[in-house]
C-alpha cells in the first residue's frame, strides 16, 4: 500500500519526503515511511479532534475514544475500552467472540481468510539500515505523544 500513492502522494507524504527525503528521487524506504507516517498523523489529529466531547448536561470533558497500543490487542478491548465506555460486565459469550474475532488477518482480502500472526518482532529484526533510517526520522515524532 505505501507505494500505490507515488504517482500521486496525499499530502501529508508529501511533505514528510520534501522533508526528510531527497526529493521525489527518494528511496521506497523512505516513501513507505512517510505511507506509515501519514496514517499516524490521522490518527493522531482524529484523536485530538474527536476523543473527547463536553456532555451539555454536566460540562465534563468525556472520553470519546483512545489510541490503542497495537502490541496490547486484543485483551485491550474487554479489559480497558469497553470499560472505559461502561460497557461492563460483558457476558462471557461476547468474550469469546472477540477473542474468536481477533484470530483473524484483518486484511485478508476477498473470501480468503487467514490466521492472524503478529510479525512486529519479525519486521524489526529483518529491517534493513535504510527502513531503520527513514522510520527513526518520520515517525518518531508520532510515538513521542
Amino acid at each position: 500500500p505505501c507505494m500505490r500513492s507515488k504517482r500521486h502522494p496525499p499530502r501529508d507524504v508529501q511533505e514528510a519526503i520534501t522533508q526528510f527525503a531527497p526529493g521525489w528521487s527518494a528511496p521506497n524506504e523512505a516513501w513507505c515511511a512517510a505511507h506509515l507516517n501519514m496514517l499516524c498523523n490521522y490518527a493522531i489529529r482524529n484523536f485530538e479532534k474527536y476523543g473527547t466531547r463536553v456532555d451539555p448536561a454536566t460540562n465534563q470533558v468525556v472520553q470519546r475514544g483512545v489510541l490503542i497500543p497495537y502490541d496490547s490487542l486484543p485483551g485491550f478491548v474487554p479489559q480497558i475500552l469497553l470499560p472505559l465506555f461502561h460497557i461492563n460486565p460483558l457476558p462471557p459469550s461476547w468474550l469469546q467472540k472477540i477473542t474468536d474475532e481477533s484470530n483473524f488477518y484483518s486484511k485478508s482480502r476477498g473470501a480468503k481468510i487467514r490466521v492472524f500472526q503478529g510479525d512486529s518482532k519479525d519486521k524489526d529484526t529483518r529491517a534493513t539500515e535504510q527502513i531503520q533510517l527513514y522510520a527513526e526520522k518520520m515517525l518518531s515524532p508520532s510515538y513521542a505523544l
